[in-house]
């Protein structure tokens, strides 16, 4: 069997780094069959260094998968100890992630180099920090950076935005591994009022003051609970000032993070996912949401669009303000109506088991190659 290096920054036990975490446990618990997997990572989540109670700088296996967990992220210690050269492949999972430059400046003793984005080519994550993130897409091009490296992308979409600076380099189109469960359908919508929840880090990108500002426009009740790590703590404070700014009848619970296996009984009794971001390459929370049997209001800056309409589990609504705010009004009022859902969300675990079995065929493939 072919043995794969797969260099993610964060990994299981941790979680506070969101869906690249979900994507790579998911897909590595798969290939463990095919594959020899290994996985290179840190030793603690992101934005804490208390460190996991696990044996750090030595390969441990966990589930059948080899983890080297590093204690000097990523540093000469580490480069020194990891032979590249032993790998049939190294699967690197961000593309601007100061950890991926640095293999791709040492990577004389790798073989096969394959990428993934994570959306971070995409036209609403490049217009944050747009000035700097351009510069070095020029710089590393003018490198050859990226020379001879695959993209792995997980939709069409995405492969388009790749191609608008990195036209020459092979794409593999391919959907992340899903999760599944099987979670009851709950019905606790009342008429007037609306419970929103909504599970991400807060970040820019997430667009969660979107959100809260077109709130501000509602008649009606809202209960609004917020799940998910501060990863940009001056965003995190100019929510907070619109917050306060809402008024009496929107009430806000900012939960902060909480564990992934204690989210749904956060979120049970809750009528509807929101996600207004700007950008997504996959979107592991809206999958995550459909599995709770929670419809949900996302932008339509996702590969989910065509799905969540075509099966009527909720709406794709553009970024604008007025339409967020009409269509809240509208679901704010449902009472019974909601018992729609039912029907629909028994029909998603047997589409996601049957894409996971696809999305499979197809690393198989490309790792195979």
């Amino acid at each position: 069997m072919k043995k794969i290096l797969i260099i993610a920054e964060y990994y299981k036990p941790g979680y506070q780094a969101g869906g690249p975490i979900k994507s790579i446990y998911n897909l590595a618990n798969e290939l463990k069959n095919n594959f020899h997997v290994n996985i290179l990572t840190r030793n603690h989540d992101l934005k804490t260094k208390e460190t996991y109670n696990l044996k750090a700088d030595t390969w441990i296996n966990i589930d059948g998968i080899n983890v080297f967990y590093c204690s000097d992220n990523f540093g000469k210690k580490t480069l020194a100890h990891i032979e590249f050269q032993k790998y049939d492949l190294i699967y690197i999972n961000s593309f601007f992630s100061k950890v991926t430059i640095k293999f791709l400046f040492n990577r004389k003793n790798m073989n096969k180099i394959f990428i993934s984005p994570r959306g971070e080519l995409g036209k609403g994550a490049l217009k944050i920090k747009k000035f700097k993130k351009t510069t070095f897409i020029y710089l590393s091009k003018l490198l050859g950076l990226y020379k001879n490296v695959d993209f792995i992308v997980s939709s069409e979409l995405e492969s388009e935005e790749v191609n608008k600076f990195f036209n020459n380099n092979k794409k593999y189109i391919v959907s992340n591994i899903s999760p599944l469960s099987d979670y009851s359908f709950i019905n606790n919508k009342k008429e007037n009022i609306l419970n929103l929840f909504f599970v991400s880090r807060i970040t820019p990108k997430k667009n969660i003051h979107f959100l809260l500002n077109s709130l501000k426009n509602i008649n009606g009740t809202i209960n609004f609970k917020i799940i998910g790590p501060i990863e940009d703590e001056k965003y995190y404070e100019k929510c907070l000032e619109i917050i306060n700014e809402l008024p009496g009848n929107i009430a806000v619970d900012f939960k902060g993070s909480i564990a992934p296996e204690n989210i749904y009984q956060e979120v049970k009794e809750y009528d509807y996912f929101v996600l207004p971001t700007l950008n997504e390459n996959y979107g592991h929370v809206i999958a995550e949401s459909l599995l709770y049997k929670k419809p949900v209001l996302i932008s339509d800056q996702t590969p989910w669009n065509e799905y969540i309409e075509m099966n009527k589990l909720g709406y794709v609504i553009p970024l604008n303000n007025e339409k967020w705010i009409d269509k809240i009004e509208n679901i704010l009022v449902e009472g019974t109506e909601y018992n729609r859902y039912k029907e629909k969300f028994d029909e998603v675990q047997e589409h996601l088991q049957k894409e996971n079995e696809k999305n499979l065929d197809i690393y198989r493939k490309i790792f195979n190659d």
